[in-house]
Parts: C-alpha cells; sequence; structure tokens
C-alpha cells in the first residue's frame, strides 16, 4: 500500500497565524511624483518599467503553473486521515504548487452535502474569497478553512467536517447572495462533505 501523504506539523496555525503579509503595492502615487518632477517622460518611463514588470508576472504565473501541473501527485487510493480538531480528510490529488496564507486571495471549486444531501457545486465557475477572512462565505466553516490550510494549490480533497467544526448545534441558512432567498437549511448537528479542488492562490489587489 501507497504510505498517506505527510504534512507539516502545524500547517494550520502556522497558516492562520502571523507572520509577514504580503501585499500588493500601489503606484498611482510613484508615478504622479515622477510626472511631476521629471516631467511626461518620467511618468512614461515609470509606466514603461510597470509593463515590463507586468510580463514578467505573466511569465512567473505560467512557470508556477507549469510546475504545479508537472509536480502534482494523483492518489490512487487513500485513507481517510483524523486531524487532532476532529476534522478527516483525504487526497484524491495532491498538489504541487503553494499553501494557502491568511490574506491571500484563492480560487476553490467544491461540492458541499449536509448528511449526505447536496446544497451547493460550484464546480463550473469556483468561488474567490481572502483566506482567513471573516465572516466565512455562506456554506463554509472554519473545517473547511482548515483542510484547505494542508492542501497545496492543484490539489484536490475531500473534508468530512464535524458539527464541532461546521455549523454547530443550530440550523444554518446557506444563501445565494446578499439579501437573497433562502437555498437550503442546514439542520443541526450536521456532518458536512466538501469536495474541494484548490485551483488558484495569489496576492489580493490593494
Amino acid at each position: 500500500p501507497k504510505p498517506e501523504p505527510r504534512y507539516p506539523e502545524g500547517a494550520f496555525a502556522r497558516n492562520m497565524g502571523g507572520g509577514t503579509k504580503r501585499k500588493a503595492d500601489t503606484t498611482d502615487a510613484i508615478a504622479t511624483g515622477l510626472t511631476r518632477r521629471f516631467g511626461l517622460a518620467g511618468g512614461l518611463a515609470w509606466f514603461g518599467f510597470l509593463a515590463l514588470g507586468v510580463i514578467g508576472e505573466q511569465v512567473k504565473t505560467r512557470l508556477e503553473k507549469y510546475r504545479e501541473e508537472s509536480t502534482s501527485v494523483e492518489v490512487a487510493e487513500s485513507k481517510f486521515v483524523t486531524a487532532p480538531s476532529g476534522l478527516k480528510y483525504k487526497d484524491k490529488k495532491i498538489g504541487g504548487g503553494t499553501f494557502p496564507q491568511k490574506g491571500d486571495l484563492v480560487l476553490v471549486r467544491y461540492k458541499a452535502y449536509a448528511n449526505g444531501v447536496q446544497f451547493e457545486d460550484n464546480t463550473r465557475f469556483g468561488s474567490a474569497f481572502i483566506f482567513g477572512g471573516r465572516p466565512f462565505p455562506s456554506g463554509l466553516c472554519p473545517g473547511f478553512e482548515e483542510g484547505l490550510s494542508m492542501m497545496r494549490t492543484g490539489g484536490i480533497r475531500v473534508l468530512e467536517v464535524p458539527p464541532a467544526l461546521g455549523f454547530g448545534d443550530a440550523e444554518f441558512t446557506v444563501q445565494k447572495a446578499k439579501g437573497a432567498e433562502p437555498t437550503f437549511e442546514i439542520p443541526a448537528n450536521s456532518t458536512i462533505r466538501y469536495e474541494v479542488e484548490l485551483a488558484r492562490v495569489s496576492v489580493p489587489p490593494s
């Protein structure tokens, strides 16, 4: 039998904790300052530099995508692993990209079930949100976040979330959007199952 995939100890706490926050810098002020000091030529030179930077980022993204795809591993047979929190997970595919960090913009595609009844499927378009942000997007919970924190980009995983890491001992209403009609009532003390793909991790725009 193949050995179970292992993850760095404390990955969830580390990824969700402190540390240096990555940030996309604002460039408008720089361009304005150069234009005032050196005239239009200075401003145009700065924008030319930015254009080269954008091209560089596109090349970097393609290289990262290639590395992610080339180092991803399909898992033919795997068993559920139980984390100390009580979360259960098993991998269908181990990604070759990066772990999400608090404050990153993540794109996920997933199906969600409450006690075996499907209440969400966004695998066509996906869902983007700030990792570690509050409140959670509707239909997601702390157990989902914990399971995602130990995944690399490109990975696919099944999560089984106990009520304590899900929606607890009260009913929860899943909504399509703010102010929309309720789409599903998750019963109290439900076990939630997610089939999730971590499609992308990136620095959010400033």
